[in-house]
């Protein structure tokens, strides 16, 4: 693979090939210090070639140290770079030094973490890196993460396009004080933790940006937990659109960066979840945010399929909505899965100023639609629940579910729900049957009540020009309210 000026301006004079420097391609010989003397003969920037084969890397630490303004170019799964042997934690790319304009293009990094097993591995690790772009890579078999970088300043710009990562004991990539982020086109495989982790820049007061389109993540791994996620969003702009997430974790909306409350524009838009351990999509941020959920697939997860937690609460109250949109939810809280947090297709709690409008939520277990403890000042309006279930998960048989509930507690808290709206919603085929028939809570299309098992009150619920139809259940239910 050749490269020109034009693709990449900061190349000058004529490409370097590793295999004038004695590197071998044919993996029976170590080619550690080979390839560390083709970089170091880029001297103000240029390319290093890496024609196909295999190379063998040895050693601790950073084993290869590129410079600033170099091109490292391969024939993607065809050059192959792999750790042979680690006498200690060690990175195949990395630099303890400041570095910027670095470009990774058609490399695969092998981790060999079926033979090296005793120490961390990292495909590319930089505490300092300005400019990063990462292309046509593959990144595989690494103990901890597939890239780690800007640890000790901050990331100006980190491109991840058209890469694989597969059999990462850790992270796909793993960011810190990053101000630009770019993540698209990839694929990501099999991981313990979480494929993308992202930790925005928290000392200084500069805006950040975040962009994750059109990547699949896959995960089947047994180690996965209900606490980990595949994308963990903090900062100022982030726009999630066009990804596909089959098992392992969630989308997670995180206040941050901590201590500020500068400008925030969350958008997630168009992805597709399925079969999830935990929830689908969950916003939990306490500061001032403009957030849009909308036009998601979301289908078996084994918690709510979007849950909007301690949003424009106190002292961060907005009049800014956060809006859940037109989104298809289908199948919420399969299987056994116990869980207190009464799981719905939408749930909203702690939380003020949520327009919930146009969705559909197809056969949900518990609630179609949930206002539980601390929500107050929310409208649910025009949306459809088709064959809500009334079935209440081992830990909740005496709370009532239905397609529309307002209802106590939730989350632990224990606030009033108030100056709830629910406007135009169509409820269908509701409370049908399911086994076992024990669990069915028999309440009705749309609940309001009030007990002693969590908030203060419910008040302030009005009901109007809904449809509820087709169902074994009360169409609509209110009890003790003030």
């Amino acid at each position: 693979m050749s490269l020109t000026k034009a693709t990449y301006s900061m190349i000058e004079g004529a490409p370097v090939n590793v295999l004038d420097y004695g590197a071998d391609p044919t993996g029976l010989t170590d080619s550690t210090t080979a390839i560390q003397a083709a970089l170091n003969a880029i001297t103000t920037g240029g390319q290093v070639v890496f024609p196909p084969g295999d190379y063998l890397v040895s050693g601790s630490g950073s084993l290869l140290q590129p410079k600033s303004n170099t091109v490292l170019v391969g024939t993607r799964t065809a050059t192959v770079i792999k750790i042979s042997s680690a006498s200690a934690a060690a990175s195949i790319f990395g630099i303890a030094t400041s570095v910027s304009d670095l470009v990774f293009d058609g490399l695969t990094l092998d981790g060999n973490s079926g033979s090296v097993t005793a120490y961390d591995t990292f495909g590319l690790q930089f505490p300092y890196v300005g400019l990063i772009t990462v292309r046509n890579c593959t990144f595989q078999n690494f103990t901890r993460d597939g890239m780690l970088l800007g640890l000790a300043t901050r990331v100006d710009h980190l491109t991840v396009d058209t890469c694989n990562f597969s059999g990462i004991g850790y992270n796909g990539v793993r960011t810190y004080n990053a101000r630009m982020q770019y993540i698209n086109n990839s694929r990501f495989f099999d991981f313990i933790t979480s494929p993308l982790d992202f930790n925005p820049i928290t000392n200084e007061n500069t805006e950040t940006t975040t962009i994750v389109t059109n990547n699949y993540f896959s995960n089947n791994s047994a180690s996965w937990t209900a606490g980990n996620s595949t994308l963990s969003l903090m900062g100022d702009r982030n726009y999630v659109a066009g990804n596909t997430i089959v098992g392992g974790g969630m989308i997670v909306v995180h206040s941050g960066p901590f201590g500020r409350t500068g400008i925030k524009d969350y958008r997630i838009i168009g992805n597709s979840i399925q079969n999830t351990v935990t929830s689908g999509i969950i916003v939990n941020t306490d500061v001032n945010t403009d957030i849009i959920v909308s036009n998601n697939y979301i289908r078996g997860v084994k918690n709510s399929g979007i849950q909007v937690i301690s949003v424009n609460a106190p002292p961060y109250s907005t009049n800014t909505p956060v809006i859940v949109s037109n989104n298809i939810i289908e199948d919420t809280f399969v299987g056994t899965y116990t869980n207190s947090n009464q799981p719905a297709c939408i749930m909203a709690a702690q939380t003020s100023n949520v327009l919930i409008t146009g969705n559909q939520c197809i056969t949900p277990r518990w609630a179609g639609i949930a206002m539980l403890s601390g929500a107050n000042n929310c409208t649910v309006n025009n949306n459809t629940i088709i064959g809500q279930q009334g079935q209440a998960p081992t830990d909740l048989s005496s709370n009532a579910g239905g397609g529309i509930v307002v209802a106590p507690g939730g989350l632990s808290y224990s606030e009033d729900v108030y100056n709830i709206t629910i406007n135009g919603n169509f409820v269908y085929n509701f409370l049908t049957t399911v086994s076992p028939a024990t669990t069915n809570i028999r309440t009705g299309g749309i609940t309001a009540y009030n007990d002693s098992s969590g908030a203060k009150s419910v008040e302030y619920v009005t009901i109007t020009n809904n449809v509820v139809r087709d169902g074994n259940g009360i169409a609509i239910q209110t009890n003790s309210l003030e």
